[in-house]
């Protein structure tokens, strides 16, 4: 495959490349679906392709429409974890919830749904966030004797974060995994420091430094100049 170049057993993780998080959708990833070209090039020259999407009941817990008294990225309990509480999106069955109509999706060996359970979410592909409750992923990758895991897509700053940090761990020995920052796209690129994309009305620069979900320093990421912090340390990163 592409990203390293070097004989070992890879596998492409392409996360929740959904209808709900592109354009028209109702969590949008600001030019979430411009990096599906580059996606499926990827799903192409892979050896095991997994794609994971959120796959929601209709009242899960993380909505603000569930928990009365709260909106759309207030801060909420979920399962006893504390996070941000979402637009209803990707709910089973659903519009939303198919994958972009131009993602190769046809070349998957897995899909992996994720978020099923109405009282918990599940950022990562690999674990609940109760950072317990495995998905099973790491198994079947194991099972198919995977010694390295590169991943791609929506959101760089939730859902390919958290299954980055949480891939760490688990590669052990030869195994190793990679994030392709050019395939990727953040929920809210200002901030990391991605000025592309105009920041909303009071959104200071205290509330982006003390944003929970935000692994970056603010700042620190100038569209091109991309730093790791400690909390997600891929054993090896892409820019591109």
């Amino acid at each position: 495959m592409v990203l390293i170049g070097c004989s070992v057993l890879e596998a492409l993780l392409v996360v929740d490349v959904q209808n709900d998080f592109c354009s028209g959708g109702s969590l949008p990833v600001p030019e979430g679906e411009l990096i599906v070209p580059l996606a499926n090039r990827l799903l192409e020259r892979s050896a095991i392709r997994v794609l994971t999407a959120d796959w929601h009941p209709p009242s899960h817990a993380s909505f603000a429409a569930s928990q009365p008294g709260t909106a759309p990225f207030d801060q909420g309990a979920v399962g006893g974890v504390i996070q941000t509480l979402w637009p209803v999106h990707c709910v089973q069955g659903s519009h939303g919830a198919e994958f972009h109509p131009q993602l190769a999706s046809n070349l998957a060996d897995l899909i992996l749904r994720k978020g099923i359970r109405p009282e918990l979410d599940s950022y990562s592909a690999f674990y609940e966030n109760d950072r317990q409750t495995s998905t099973g992923l790491d198994g079947y990758l194991r099972g198919r004797g995977v010694d390295a895991v590169a991943i791609v897509c929506l959101a760089l700053d939730h859902c390919v974060a958290w299954s980055s940090e949480d891939a760490v761990p688990l590669t052990v020995g030869d195994r190793w995994s990679a994030l392709w920052l050019q395939c990727a796209r953040p929920v809210w690129p200002w901030k990391l420091g991605w000025n592309w994309v105009e920041r909303p009305p009071g959104d200071s620069a205290s509330q982006r430094a003390n944003n929970r979900d935000s692994i970056y320093e603010t700042g620190i990421m100038q569209e091109q100049s991309f730093r790791f912090l400690t909390t997600m340390r891929p054993n090896y990163l892409h820019m591109g």
